[in-house]
Formats: structure tokens, sequence, C-alpha cells
């Protein structure tokens, strides 16, 4: 480019021969840089100049072809001078931040504050809406690898007997209708004494339901309670939702595509998921204010699924159980929730 304002830089000049330096003035004009101290005067066109880059406070330095030298603490003019003839663009803003170390310090915690913040809000959001366009036919690919390799892994066949099953399952079939009539719900009963007392969903709607719960029960209604929070689950995508924040959203794009090595990998987590994690303080409330409702409608009462939690909560003081007792929150505040539902107006949200 050509410069039509000569940019002038004061500095000291060294002819390659001796340490010796003078005071020396450096001008751009146009394409060519032009040399004047005492007793010398030359120029020489800008492309055989080299301008070594700016580190922190150190001079800034000129080599010429016969060996000579310019050196300068006049960091803005030489800065001015590069960027007319368009030199060391990308390593000058390196060295304006190192120079302002203020400046450094301030992008650092702005990117900190950036990254918690999408950590906190962005990441569940984007989790939120991933989740909600995932293809059911994947979830289906889903719940049944994941079912596969807790059966593996965690569980084993239910040795409650048929009656049992049959009946608790003619009771769920209503209440899922109910409650989500766009999703095809399966209840299946395990066995599975590492998991004790519980219950989980997954993500298209198969509800897992252990012997030992069942036993703890007092009355149907209390399980149906269950049951309920973990159609809460389905409805709101919770188990889609945990994978994509905690595994990345990246497996979203390999589901969405219908990758089926995405799919085992996908399963592989969410079963991890549902045995060490269980949900977050949100997806726990969003899933108890369903049942909630559900519980008000047909029962007048939350207190079937404030019951079985207390239950649960004694019956594993000493054994950490995911989803269903999920320290987040902790139960003693979800059954004041549950407990602040009942005094609402029937058709209030809680």
């Amino acid at each position: 480019m050509t410069v039509d304002t000569p940019i002038t830089v004061q500095g000291l000049y060294f002819d390659g021969h001796s340490s010796r330096s003078r005071e020396a003035e450096l001008t751009l004009h146009g394409q060519v840089l032009s040399v004047q101290c005492e007793g010398i005067h030359f120029e020489l066109p800008v492309r055989s100049v080299h301008i070594e880059a700016g580190i922190g406070a150190m001079r800034r330095v000129f080599k010429f072809p016969g060996g000579q030298r310019f050196e300068s603490d006049d960091h803005t003019a030489v800065t001015q001078l590069e960027q007319a003839i368009g030199r060391n663009r990308g390593l000058n803003f390196v060295n304006t931040l190192e120079a302002r170390w203020p400046l450094v310090v301030g992008c650092l915690l702005g990117l900190l504050l950036a990254s918690v913040a999408f950590w906190q809000w962005g990441l569940p959001l984007a989790a939120r809406a991933a989740a909600s366009v995932t293809p059911r036919a994947m979830l289906a690919a889903l719940d049944s690898q994941t079912l596969a390799l807790l059966d593996r892994q965690l569980l084993e066949p239910s040795q409650l007997p048929a009656i049992t099953r049959q009946r608790l399952s003619a009771a769920f079939s209503p209440l899922a209708r109910e409650i989500d009539a766009d999703t095809r719900y399966q209840l299946v009963f395990r066995s599975g004494e590492a998991l004790g007392a519980n219950a989980f969903a997954l993500p298209n709607g198969t509800i897992v339901l252990t012997d030992d719960l069942v036993r703890l029960a007092r009355n149907d209604r209390e399980i149906i309670g269950v049951l309920a929070h973990e159609v809460g689950h389905v409805i709101e995508r919770h188990g889609a939702r945990s994978i994509y924040q905690s595994a990345g959203l990246l497996l979203f794009v390999s589901v969405l595509t219908g990758d089926v090595a995405a799919a085992s990998t996908v399963a592989g987590a969410l079963s991890l998921s549902l045995v060490q994690n269980g949900y977050s303080r949100g997806m726990e409330r969003e899933a108890d204010d369903v049942a909630a409702r559900y519980l008000r409608r047909k029962y007048g009462t939350t207190a079937p699924l404030r019951d079985m939690l207390s239950r649960l909560e004694r019956a594993h003081q000493d054994v950490k159980v995911p989803d269903l007792l999920s320290t987040h929150p902790g139960v003693d505040e979800r059954l004041r929730r549950l407990e602040d539902a009942d005094r609402q107006p029937q058709n209030a949200r809680p």
C-alpha cells in the first residue's frame, strides 16, 4: 500500500561495524524508508528491511541489508509504521496483550465467566433443545440398548409373583395414558441387589421397577406415585438431556444422523448415569410436579409419593441411590414442595 503521510520514528542507528550508536530518525515515505543521523543519510525500499516483532517493552529493531540496524523505544510510532506497510499484524496484537497485562487478565476473566455461564445456563438450554428434536426411533434404540447393558451388569429377572406384576402393569397403563398419551410406555420389573428399592425411566418410556421397591411399598398407591414421577422424567426428556449435558452435544449430531456406534456410546453413558448420578435439581422438581398434578387429580393428595419417599430415605440412609432419591434436591426439600402442592387450589400447577 502507498503511504501518503510520512511516519517518523526516533531512535538509535548502528552501522554494523562497531557498538557505537547515533541518535537517528527513520522516516517512511510511501514504500521507501530513509535513515538520517549525524553525517549519514540513506534510503531503502521497505521490502528490503526486516522489522523484528515486538516482545514486551524491548526495543523495536529494524535490520538493513548491509548489516546496519535501527532501534527504537517509540513503540507507538513503530506500530503505526507497521500497520501502514502491513507487517507483523498478528504478532503486534500478541505484543499489545503482553504490554497491557490488565487487558490480558480482563480477557481471561471474561473467558472464565463466559465458560461458567455456558456451563450453568447455556449447556442445559442447548441440551433441552437437542433432546426435544432427537428422533423417537433413536430414543427407542437407546432404551433397548441401555436396558440390555443394565441387565448384563446390574439387573436380574424379577422374582415377583406374576399376579403382582400383572396388577401393577394394569394400574400403570391408565396412568401413562392420562399423563402422556403420545408416548408408548413399557413397565418392566427387575431384581437388582446393587440398586435396592428403586425405579428409573429410560428416554423413550421404558420404566424399570425393582422388586425391592414393590416390597417396600405399603400399597399400590405409593407405587403409582413413584411411577408418575418417572413418567415425568420421560415427558421432560430428562434422560436425553442429562446425557447431552454430561457427555457433550457432539453426541447429539451423531445420534441425529442415526450413527449406531454413537447410540451404543450414549446407551453406555446413560446406564452409568442412571446408576451413579441421578438427575439435576431442576429435573427432579419437574418430575415431582408431574406426579403431584396426577396424584391430586386421582387421590386428592400427594401423600402416596411423600410416604414412599420418606420410607425410601430411611431404607437407604447408608446407600447412595440414584434417581428417585437423588440428592439434587434433597428428600426434605422435595417433601416440602409436595406438601405445598397439596395446599394449592386443585387446578393450580405446583
